[in-house]
């Protein structure tokens, strides 16, 4: 949440939830089934034997974004922190607040008495045209990194998968990150500059060109059950980053 003086504080505890909305839930999010899956992937679900998945069943999908969250935040409290409050407009103009409606951002602050009457902490972290929609069980979720610059999402993708909009991201990314180092404010500039030029950008739907099933994980086990059945594991993936 945002404190008086325009700083997000405990950004974690709770992030903002997801929205409901299109693109976002379940009415919005795609069907990918096991019998559509390329055989590298598809092996792993074991469809047609007695503990594997069923052909129509689905793939558990979620939302996952390219620049952490930790940096969204990181980098909106380094603008205030260092009074870039029209770089600070400007950011949150990526998010449907005009800069006519923050004239006073800087008086307000200084005051203690701003307060974010749009919803902006939710909208920075779900920003469509920074999410990638993909499997839910990873092995390489990049949030558990302590390094900031290691919380960029698909730094080893090339261009070739949402023409090219992730390369350009993990570069905004890092430029970000190095804002919040050292507080160079041509980083900032660059990074608000991209993010604008993409600013109407839809989610990154499911492509199975970025994706593989880690198979040093257990898919569907053949391992019997307690009480009767089998212990069903879903297969954990990652990304990948050689296409085929």
């Amino acid at each position: 949440m945002f404190n008086g003086n325009g700083l997000i504080v405990n950004p974690n505890n709770p992030r903002p939830a997801q929205p409901a909305g299109d693109p976002y839930g379940q009415a919005y999010t795609p069907q990918v089934r096991f019998d559509s899956l390329r055989d590298r992937n598809r092996r792993n679900f074991n469809i047609g034997q007695p503990n594997g998945g069923m052909p129509a069943m689905t793939v558990d999908l979620a939302c996952h974004h390219v620049i952490g969250w930790d940096i969204l935040w990181g980098f909106w409290n380094r603008l205030i922190s260092d009074e870039a409050f029209e770089l600070a407009r400007k950011h949150l103009a990526l998010f449907g607040v005009p800069q006519t409606a923050t004239k006073n951002m800087a008086k307000d602050m200084g005051k203690g008495t701003w307060a974010d009457q749009w919803g902006c902490e939710a909208k920075m972290c779900w920003k469509p045209n920074n999410i990638v929609r993909g499997p839910n069980d990873r092995s390489d979720d990049p949030n558990i990194n302590p390094e900031l610059e290691n919380k960029i999402d698909f730094k080893m993708v090339s261009d070739s998968v949402y023409k090219g909009r992730l390369p350009l991201l993990c570069e905004t990314g890092r430029y970000m990150v190095r804002f919040i180092t050292d507080g160079t404010v041509t980083y900032a500039e660059k990074a608000i500059d991209y993010l604008h030029s993409i600013r109407a950008a839809k989610i990154m739907e499911w492509s199975e060109d970025l994706w593989v099933v880690d198979e040093t994980f257990p898919g569907y086990s053949n391992t019997p059950a307690i009480g009767g059945g089998f212990a069903v594991v879903r297969p954990t993936w990652k990304i990948h980053a050689s296409r085929t």
